[in-house]
This record gives C-alpha cells, structure tokens and sequence, in this order.
C-alpha cells in the first residue's frame, strides 16, 4: 500500500469513529419519552409549599421558576416543570386570586381571548372529591379549519380558593392518564 492510501485508510477511521460518537452522543441527549410509557421509572414531587404531589416520568429533568406574575385572571404563585427533549413534559402551575368560581367559568374566559385558540373540553373526573376537567387547545383557521392539539392536554381544578393546571405533553394518552390519577394533596394528620 502506498503511503496516500494509508494516510486516507486512517483519516476514513478516524472520520468514521467521530461521527459515530457524535451521534452516540445525539441519540443519548435527545431520549425520548417512550411511545408506549415501558421501561420508564416513575418517581414522585411533593410540594411543602402547597401541599401536593404528583408522578411523573423519571428521565424527565426538574425545574422551578420563580414567583411571576403572567394570568390574567390571577396571579401565577408557583411554575414546576419536568421536562425532556423528546414528547414527554408535566407541568403544574398554581395560581391565586382567581376571579371564578369553576373551571368552566375559566374556560369561558380563556376561550374568549383569541378568537383563534380555543379550548375544547375532552372529558370531566374526580380526584378524591375534587372535580377536574381536562382540555385541550383547537387553533382556528381563517377559513375556519380546526388543528387539534392533543398530544398536549391540561387537567384543571380548585382547591381551597387556588387553581391547579396540571398539563401534560405525551404521545401516548396512558401516559396522561397515569400524571393526573397520581395528584393529590397531602393530608396533615
């Protein structure tokens, strides 16, 4: 072999060992959620400040943001998210000074803010004695054509003069199921 095949031969393998621990790398980084929620450990957020926990996928990334305020019918008290890159996200957000009375009535108010989004209530269940409802978000075209969101759904409801948006983002509605079966508020004995 002369020494120009060899040099090529070796910058081949150099070449081909750095792209394929680059996309090693990429394929790690980007884990998605699974389809199907298997092989994924769940663990579970409690919350002292206000007295609550929920489940959510392990491989998702914890943050809390601070106090803000950015409802316009209450102020938003607290913001947690767990997060990855791929389809899988939970939400809660906390909200007081709400000016309503249900979520429906939340839900007239927010329907009438943008005559291109609205929320589309999907169905209604109790936790504990506690009524949620569970919606997702429709944008409306010009010509009124709909687009439907629904691998981003929010389930809401009141507690003790605050509400409670629970949202999540899976590709697989079990997964949605088992966030909002797994909220609850701890009870002081």
């Amino acid at each position: 072999m002369t020494f120009r095949v060899k040099r090529s031969l070796h910058l081949a393998v150099i070449i081909g060992v750095l792209l394929g621990a680059y996309f090693f790398i990429a394929d790690r980084g980007s884990q998605d959620f699974p389809a199907d929620g298997s092989g994924v450990a769940w663990t579970t957020y409690e919350d002292p400040e206000f007295d609550f926990y929920i489940s959510y996928p392990s491989i998702l990334e914890k943050t809390i943001s601070a106090k803000e305020k950015e409802f316009s019918f209450g102020a938003l008290i607290k913001d947690i998210s767990f997060h990855t890159q791929g389809p899988g996200n939970v939400g809660i957000k906390v909200y007081s000074n709400i000016t309503f009375d249900t979520v429906e009535d939340f839900l007239k108010l927010k329907n009438g803010e943008d005559e291109h989004v609205k929320y589309e209530i999907e169905r209604k269940f109790f936790i504990d004695t506690i009524p949620v409802v569970v919606f997702h978000m429709v944008t409306v075209g010009p010509e009124g054509q709909k687009e439907y969101f629904l691998n981003t759904k929010q389930a809401i409801f009141i507690q003790d003069g605050k509400m409670f948006e629970v949202w999540t983002r899976f590709d697989n509605e079990k997964s949605h199921e088992k966030v909002w079966r797994s909220f609850g508020f701890t009870v002081d004995e």
